[in-house]
């Protein structure tokens, strides 16, 4: 039975890079994007890609970890940014060292899009903004998982999330976990990949939910099959929190709403 409310949300991903420096370098001259303090504690800062504002359905980070030794480090991941103008903004990440690797083109049940590689290679879709939408802002995670259709029953479960067809074609949909409502800032995919032939898989990926019960939220993953790596627990200069893995071995931060 799902036990989450509307709260539950995607909030953050964390990306494997090979050098935090170079990388940030990269994705401000690419993207543009605002690198800032979000933890502050009296011992230090710590610093990510922020989107919004907290408190407000928009904020999003996006951490780079380059420290090998981190439990938490993922693989390579795959994420997409909704951008105002795909074109230019796949020029701008070519020139600043990103690979290409699908080209900007439109496609039946999708806006117009590309993806390119990070210097670290990690995937990075680009999707055309719809009209009122400005800036650039994280839109959707692909996640690898074993099977399916196991996966979306785990999800459901632990967290109460809607499954639903996000793309249609003439010959195919395409479903994903849908947040919010296309249109609105507060739109958000989450996709699950199970073929492992797929060009775009990603290894095992770290991403995290706000939830209005961090506690309940947790205990109702483990109930579903997930691995607990971190008890929920508070610390200085962040939200309630705890940490999952999921049965494909996806890490899912949990911070309480």
């Amino acid at each position: 039975m799902s036990v989450v409310q509307s709260g539950c949300r995607p909030v953050q991903i964390k990306l494997a890079v090979d050098n935090r420096e170079s990388s940030v370098a990269f994705y401000q001259e690419a993207f543009g994007l605002n690198y800032e303090v979000a933890r502050h504690t009296p011992d230090y800062d710590a610093s990510a890609f922020v989107f919004g504002e907290y408190g407000r359905d928009t904020f999003f980070l996006l951490w780079l970890l380059d420290d090998r030794r981190r439990i938490d480090r993922p693989g390579t991941s795959n994420f997409a940014l909704l951008v105002e103008d795909v074109d230019r903004t796949h020029a701008s990440a070519l020139a600043a060292g990103a690979t290409e690797v699908v080209a900007p083109h439109d496609a039946e049940g999708m806006p117009r899009s590309s993806a390119v590689k990070d210097p670290s290679g990690n995937w990075i879709g680009l999707a055309q903004g719809w009209a009122g939408s400005s800036g650039c802002r994280p839109v959707q995670i692909k996640l690898a998982v074993d099977n399916r259709e196991s996966s979306v029953a785990f999800y459901q479960e632990a967290f109460g999330l809607t499954y639903e067809v996000a793309r249609r074609t003439q010959h195919y949909d395409a479903s994903a976990f849908v947040f919010g409502e296309y249109g609105r800032d507060t739109f958000f995919l989450l996709w699950l990949l199970d073929d492992p032939d797929r060009v775009d898989r990603p290894g095992r990926s770290n991403f995290s939910l706000l939830v209005e019960d961090v506690d309940k939220v947790h205990a109702s993953a483990l109930a579903a099959g997930a691995t607990e790596v971190v008890a929920p627990h508070d610390a200085q200069g962040m939200p309630r929190s705890s940490g999952v893995k999921d049965p494909s071995g996806n890490w899912i931060g949990l911070a309480q709403a």
